[in-house]
């Protein structure tokens, strides 16, 4: 079964990233830097503490909800 042109198209577009992270790696003949990275953030204590608890709520992951909102962003 094929996909239509545009439902190909679409697939591409949302992983624009990836595609140009393996396009680069390929062209260097390296591995792909796909890896997660960690970094720090200074934030008030009680949006903090609501935020960790809608995620345990929801079971999701504190790092995940903030990857998809900064993917969205």
């Amino acid at each position: 079964m094929e996909l239509p042109e545009k439902t190909i198209k679409k697939i591409i577009d949302q992983n624009r990233p990836y595609l140009d992270a393996l396009e680069a790696a390929d062209k260097q003949g390296k591995r792909p830097a796909l890896r997660k990275i960690r970094k720090n953030f200074t934030i008030n204590e009680i949006t903090f503490q609501k935020f960790q608890q809608k995620c345990n709520q929801q079971q999701r992951t504190m790092s995940n909800v903030i990857e998809a909102l900064m993917n969205t962003y």
